[in-house]
């Protein structure tokens, strides 16, 4: 139940932040410093995440702790959100709201994140080829993650919002198989 009323409270302040971004156009300018605040809270016992969350901490602490680290690194409006959510002692949802605020960005630029699982990294040139292939076929924007597989033979399987496309030679085995089992 936590986690739900958590992914409400999440979904409320992403709503907040996307749509003061997109008031004063800095959808963008918003995602890459988010990208760069993610970087500096950690997930380690004694990360900054636990610090500017913890209920032990008083409120005027982790916002100075905050400012030192924050304060002319990001852009204010973020910095003023982050400033929020401590106030409200709501900072322990900061992931989810940058999850959902992520999304909401993406689908603002019409942009589908997804990832390729793939037997053996490509090069950037056959990164290429494989990401326009897959926009190809969504008629879509796409931003790729490629992982390395050990357990595919050959080939990829990629995955896009809710879109799957299977290319790997395990899948055709699989598929030739079930073939030969019903006759």
């Amino acid at each position: 139940m936590k986690s739900f009323i958590n992914s409400k409270v999440s979904l409320v302040y992403a709503r907040a932040l996307f749509n003061a971004a997109k008031e004063s156009s800095l959808i963008e300018d918003i995602n890459k410093d988010i990208v760069k605040v993610r970087e500096t809270l950690g997930q380690d016992k004694d990360s900054l995440y636990k610090i500017l969350s913890s209920p032990i901490v008083e409120i005027n602490d982790k916002k100075m702790i905050l400012s030192k680290v924050y304060m002319k690194q990001i852009n204010d409006l973020l910095f003023n959100f982050l400033e929020l959510l401590i106030a409200k002692n709501r900072f322990i949802n900061v992931a989810g709201v940058f999850d959902l605020y992520a999304g909401m960005a993406d689908e603002e630029s019409g942009l589908s994140r997804g990832e390729v699982r793939i037997s053996k990294l490509p090069d950037e040139e056959n990164k290429k080829k494989i990401i326009d292939s897959i926009q190809g076929l969504l008629n879509k924007k796409i931003n790729i993650d490629f992982v390395q597989d050990q357990e595919l033979i050959a080939g990829f399987s990629a995955r896009v919002g809710s879109y799957r496309l299977e290319y790997s030679f395990d899948t055709h085995l699989k598929q030739i198989e079930k073939k030969l089992i019903r006759g």
